[in-house]
């Protein structure tokens, strides 16, 4: 991580929160400095800079993946479905896939 110019994350915040991230622990430990973290959304509405040259080195890191949001929304969907609790919600009249 060291030989980037910046890195890019989803949302920093975050990434401080999971503790885990590889840039959150090179953070952490002096390797790199938080002020060279930059959020993607910064960057998308124009608050931060991404690339100053063509010569920039940066990483995108992001911290998760959609699938595991939607693995982890099915096995909420099972417990409250198991519990008897929660509304369906009237998205369509018919699934699109059957």
């Amino acid at each position: 991580l060291t030989h980037y110019d910046k890195i890019v994350v989803d949302d920093f915040e975050q990434v401080e929160n999971h503790g885990v991230d590889v840039s959150y622990r090179a953070c952490n430990e002096g390797y790199i400095a938080k002020e060279s973290i930059v959020n993607l959304g910064e960057i998308i509405v124009n608050n931060k800079v991404g690339r100053l040259s063509k010569e920039d080195k940066i990483l995108f890191n992001p911290i998760g993946m959609s699938i595991h949001d939607v693995s982890e929304a099915f096995r909420v969907y099972l417990n409250a479905k198991k519990k008897g609790i929660g509304v369906k919600l009237p998205l369509w009249e018919h699934p699109y896939w059957f």
